[in-house]
């Protein structure tokens, strides 16, 4: 097959179809069973980008460039301008485990950062999808052939330093995208699945497993419409990332995007970057809805979770010494060994001091002086760790108060709910590409029940 290089300009305007000034389901009448796709954390009325270049260090700052990257981390880089997703199938799982295959089209998308985009403004991009049988369904299969995001760059070690060699490239709907970057096969396996014997059959990715927060209660016969939210963080939750390349003509590294690893951190020369691509779903009856509204900290996140559950469910826990201090892992967490080049004497040079940060993190962790005494103690911190991060979940329901303090979240179904609020957030403290720490969220909820057809009022206050 031969492929053309193409601008990227080009295969987006190509790719991606807008929704344009439709109404949500103007065009969707014979299908009872709508999918709506976004790119944010948030439910409704997410923050606006925010100007990475603007952040502490720019894009070579700890807020957009991992710290893992440590080769070349002075690179002269560019912050990407788009998310690219391929999309093979989707798949429905009942209360039963059954399977239902639903969407059996391609729909390869390219979204453009914007804050009018409405995979980006809430609004919401509709997938393609047929309906299925009346059932109750509890998670969707998302079944991705490819994600990217563009600006993709590698870079060669000399005697003269680093240089620049191309932009990467990748290949996004059988056309080569330079700068394109497939992150799936880093998205397989977490590091802690490589540590398990059965570490190579799994697979996070294809498909990804989303769970549908309350269920899905589908009857056709009952009501005209029913929406399946699915989101997956893009918007401001976006890293920078390093990996090398090792041959004759030299030591390479590539400098890529994707998920932040706020969940699971990523160490240096490592690979595995499974479990930080966050989803949620959840469906609603636009014809039986409620809202809620009222006043926050100005500038501060704002969500509502069903009424009981841990708030802990929605939160991390913040980096405790004694090592490293900014790992959210354990203390059993040993430090990966890096790769050996030794084609010209800066390679090797580079090799033996990084060799010797290594040894010096592994001192900190291996007995008989480090913090993990034996292998017992392995086990049980590598399997708290998975635990408590794999019960990890985005909100339901989520927005942002805006500077006079006011929000509005949309589209609920009838219940019962907590409401929380973070601290105010001002330019000085963005959280770009953070979760919340355990301890971020308002000490006691607002509790409160939604009817259909009514805007409840909550004013949750923090701490």
């Amino acid at each position: 097959m031969r492929f053309k290089i193409i601008l990227l300009l080009v295969l987006f305007s190509a790719s991606l179809l807008s929704c344009g000034d439709y109404a949500l389901f103007s065009e969707l009448d014979k299908n009872r069973l709508i999918v709506v796709f976004k790119g944010t954390y948030e439910s409704n009325n997410p923050r606006p980008f925010i100007n990475q270049y603007g952040l502490p260090g720019g894009i070579n700052g700890p807020y957009v460039q991992d710290d893992s990257v440590i080769k070349h981390p002075t690179a002269p880089d560019i912050y990407p301008q788009a998310f690219m997703i391929d999309i093979a199938e989707m798949k429905l799982v009942d209360v039963k485990g059954k399977k239902f295959k639903f969407s059996n089209y391609r729909q390869p998308l390219v979204f453009f950062f914007s804050d009018e985009s409405p995979f980006y403004n809430g609004g919401g991009y509709v997938l393609k999808n047929d309906d299925v049988p009346n059932n109750v369904y509890v998670a969707l299969m998302l079944y991705v052939r490819k994600m990217m995001f563009n600006q993709a760059k590698q870079y060669t070690q000399g005697a003269a330093g680093w240089t620049f060699v191309q932009d990467v490239p990748g290949l996004f709907e059988e056309k080569i995208v330079l700068g394109g970057y497939d992150i799936n096969l880093n998205l397989i396996n977490s590091y802690t699945d490589s540590l398990k014997l059965e570490g190579m059959y799994i697979n996070r990715i294809y498909p990804i497993l989303i769970p549908i927060e309350g269920g899905l209660y589908f009857d056709s016969q009952k009501t005209k419409y029913a929406v399946l939210e699915v989101r997956i963080p893009v918007k401001n939750y976006i890293k920078k990332y390093e990996s090398t390349i090792s041959d004759i003509t030299g030591l390479s590294v590539v400098h890529h995007y994707s998920f932040s690893d706020w969940l699971r951190d990523v160490h240096p020369n490592e690979t595995n970057m499974g479990g930080n691509i966050l989803t949620i779903a959840r469906g609603y009856f636009p014809t039986f809805i409620g809202r809620i509204s009222g006043t926050a900290p100005a500038n501060s996140l704002v969500i509502a979770i069903p009424q009981g559950e841990p708030i802990t469910n929605y939160t991390t826990p913040a980096p405790v010494p004694p090592y490293p201090a900014t790992s959210l892992r354990n203390i059993c967490d040993f430090p990966p060994i890096p790769g050996y080049n030794a084609v010209s004497l800066d390679s090797v040079m580079d090799y033996f001091l990084e060799f010797e940060r290594y040894k010096y993190e592994w001192n900190q962790v291996a007995p008989p002086t480090g913090t993990c005494a034996n292998f017992a103690l392995y086990q049980a911190e590598w399997n708290a760790y998975e635990l408590e991060k794999g019960n990890f979940k985005i909100p339901p329901l989520a927005t942002w108060a805006n500077s006079a303090g006011n929000y509005v979240l949309e589209n609920i179904s009838p219940g019962s709910y907590d409401v929380y609020s973070t601290d105010s957030r001002t330019l000085d403290n963005l959280w770009y590409g953070q979760l919340v720490y355990d301890g971020g969220f308002s000490t006691t909820p607002v509790n409160i029940v939604v009817p259909a057809g009514v805007t409840v009022t909550a004013n949750p206050t923090y701490p």
